[in-house]
């Protein structure tokens, strides 16, 4: 959901595309209803053209390009030349492009659209991504010069900090050397 957000805030600035790029689990066709419409997978197939896979909603002011039938070689699809030129063609149409992928550490897709983004967001999820496993996903990202902009802690409950701001038992006022009288 983080992309999706994304895509509609960019989308009130500039002409905006969102590619569902997560082979494996996308939910993006399923948030806007795309499930029966050619996507990025029958592009970079060949039986659909660029423009084909792409389909505007004028209401949200985005693109969206959907991850299609679910393949059996998402990490070779992403790979592939046809892909790289496609994007390459993207970058010149659009003002922005979000690009949602499937986790970095379980899969090597992340890595592969890293070195083709401009820029990369690592998302955690709150209160469910061990440190370790998140610190194992940035290196993998930083061995391929991945442009990290940035690291989104997702889905945060405040019922499960441990005190406000996360200052343990402190509050705002302690922490910065005031009394409450």
């Amino acid at each position: 959901m983080l992309a999706i957000n994304l895509a509609l805030a960019m989308g009130q600035m500039g002409k905006t595309l969102l590619i569902d790029c997560d082979m494996r689990k996308p939910v993006i066709a399923k948030v806007f209803g795309l499930q029966q419409h050619p996507g990025l997978t029958h592009f970079i197939a060949g039986s659909h053209q660029l423009q084909d896979s792409i389909h505007y909603f004028e209401e949200d002011k985005i693109y969206i390009m959907p991850g299609g039938q679910l393949p059996s070689n998402p990490l070779e699809l992403l790979s592939s030349h046809r892909f790289e030129k496609g994007l390459d063609a993207l970058k010149k149409a659009f003002t922005y492009i979000v690009i949602d992928s499937a986790p970095t550490v379980p899969v090597s897709d992340p890595v592969v659209l890293s070195r083709l983004a401009n820029s990369t967001i690592y998302m955690v999820k709150a209160h469910a991504t061990p440190y370790q496993l998140a610190r194992t996903g940035i290196k993998k990202l930083q061995q391929v010069n991945a442009n990290i902009i940035g690291i989104v802690l997702n889905q945060v409950n405040p019922a499960k900090r441990p005190g406000r701001y996360g200052y343990g038992h402190y509050d705002y006022y302690t922490y910065y050397g005031y009394h409450k009288s």
